[in-house]
């Protein structure tokens, strides 16, 4: 073999070499960003967030809203009011991982006086079939203890909707902030913590995580 045919080997090594690794990068930052976790994201009831779009089949927002003025007039029987409404969105993976999502749509609307249910109103139907995946999030309040309780409920009455439509949760994401009282309030209603995941089939279960991340917890619901 000549040594000019020895060259354009080389160099053709080096060339293959070159897109080789420059192919694994590109496929190393697409996993990465499909399976980071949102340590610092801030969630909106869009629920455009990539990690969101990326990693499940739908995802539902809980966003609470305190009603200060709303019926509060001299006589009204209605005072601190919370409106809770629950935003669904809905997410579909090409073969070539490229996400096509549907619009973001109110689902639900739940009103709350003192913390105690008093209303809602179903906004929208979820169409989507069993098994499929999903997250919810639940955005930041003012903290108040109304807020914290209506949010507590509106969590679990999705929760269970969400498990007789035979849907999958896999995971609740919480402000950080709030993340200890929402969790507490779960106890009115038969949740419970554990220390670790309950295995798969034995009870119905559920992984809460905080954003930003600092907390993780199982919670179980007691039959």
């Amino acid at each position: 073999m000549s040594t000019s045919s020895m060259n354009r080997q080389a160099r053709q090594s080096r060339l293959d070499l070159r897109r080789k690794s420059t192919s694994l990068l590109i496929a190393m930052t697409i996993l990465l960003s499909l399976f980071q976790a949102p340590a610092d994201a801030e969630f909106s009831a869009q629920l455009n967030d990539n990690y969101l779009q990326t990693q499940f089949d739908y995802s539902a927002f809980i966003q609470p809203e305190v009603m200060q003025h709303y019926l509060n007039y001299p006589g009204s029987r209605l005072r601190s009011l919370n409106r809770v409404r629950i935003y669904m969105r809905t997410f579909q993976r090409a073969a070539n991982l490229q996400v096509s999502t549907s619009p973001t749509k109110i689902y639900q609307e739940l009103w709350y006086e003192e913390g105690h249910s008093i209303g809602l109103r179903q906004k929208d139907k979820l169409h989507l079939p069993a098994d499929k995946s999903g997250a919810i999030v639940v955005g930041k309040g003012n903290g108040n203890s109304y807020e914290q309780q209506a949010v507590s409920n509106a969590l679990v009455r999705l929760l269970l909707d969400l498990h007789l439509k035979r849907l999958v949760v896999n995971v609740v994401l919480l402000p950080l902030s709030n993340f200890d009282q929402i969790a507490q309030g779960l106890g009115n209603y038969n949740f419970y913590p554990t220390e670790e995941a309950p295995s798969e089939g034995e009870h119905f279960s559920v992984c809460f995580r905080s954003y930003p991340e600092g907390k993780e917890a199982y919670y179980y619901l007691s039959q």
